[in-house]
């Protein structure tokens, strides 16, 4: 498994929300939202990735977080 953190612009509603179930979701002071959490594998992050696109969310940065570093996350 691997840590993410995927930025997209706009704060996501209840709706759109719903369909990152099991990551964290946390809207950014400069409106946009940051989704993060473990990931399988590149198949489970291309389905995100996908999801992120079907729903016309756009998609501004995502990065790949050390395992040192995503283990001190909570």
């Amino acid at each position: 498994m691997e840590y993410y953190e995927l930025i997209v612009h706009g704060h996501l509603g209840a709706r759109r929300a719903e369909s990152f179930e099991g990551l964290e979701l946390r809207p950014l002071p400069d409106g946009s939202t940051q989704i993060a959490g473990f990931l399988r594998d590149q198949a489970e992050l291309h389905a995100m990735l996908s999801r992120i696109r079907d729903l016309g969310i756009t998609l501004v940065s995502v990065k790949l977080i050390k395992e040192d570093a995503a283990a001190k996350k909570p």
